[in-house]
């Protein structure tokens, strides 16, 4: 019963997230990052995240990049262990920003890995819950890319996000000029 109840909660976020209005703005993504960490550790206490970020990277996007890197690390928390660790690097560059986030868990399996390469969850390619394929559907829509390299030691999982230039300058330089 509990099952059912969260993917019935799951499904309703993943509607929510459909039905967003995709508009973007300028979000400071260290800060989402540090809120997002911050709920997943106060959810599932046992859980260690450890962020490694500048002060500030920003980035234009969708409100529904906080839904996946809180699915990111919710996931972490809920299948990687008793006591799971987790680092969240912050990568930014000129034109994306890479975030990458390395738990010691046991991996992520090949089924699960598929909801990254496949652009639709179908009966022979699908996750084990909605989670993942959200990461991946949200990633996209951000025309993203997510990574990941799994072994009985971990998983890593980069996630990458284009930084968008316009007339030569990123948008959110632009918009400060």
């Amino acid at each position: 019963i509990d099952d059912l109840i969260a993917l019935s909660e799951k499904v309703r976020e993943l509607e929510a997230v459909v039905r967003n209005d995709f508009q973007v703005s300028q979000i400071s993504l260290v800060g989402v990052l540090e809120r997002v960490v911050a709920n997943v550790e106060s959810e599932y206490p046992d859980a260690t995240i450890v962020l490694e970020a500048p002060a500030d990277a920003s980035l234009v996007a969708m409100a529904t990049i906080e839904t996946a890197l809180r699915e990111l690390l919710e996931n972490v928390a809920k299948h990687a262990g008793p006591d799971p660790t987790c680092t969240v690097t912050v990568a930014p560059a000129t034109e994306y920003v890479e975030i990458v986030v390395d738990d010691d868990g046991p991996g992520l399996t090949a089924q699960e890995r598929r909801v990254f390469d496949s652009e639709d969850e179908t009966p022979l390619v699908h996750g084990s819950g909605l989670g993942l394929w959200m990461v991946a559907w949200i990633v996209r829509s951000h025309d993203g890319t997510v990574t990941v390299d799994a072994d009985a030691d971990g998983t890593r999982l980069s996630v990458t996000l284009p930084r968008p230039l316009v007339d030569g300058q990123l948008a959110d330089q632009r918009s400060r000029m």
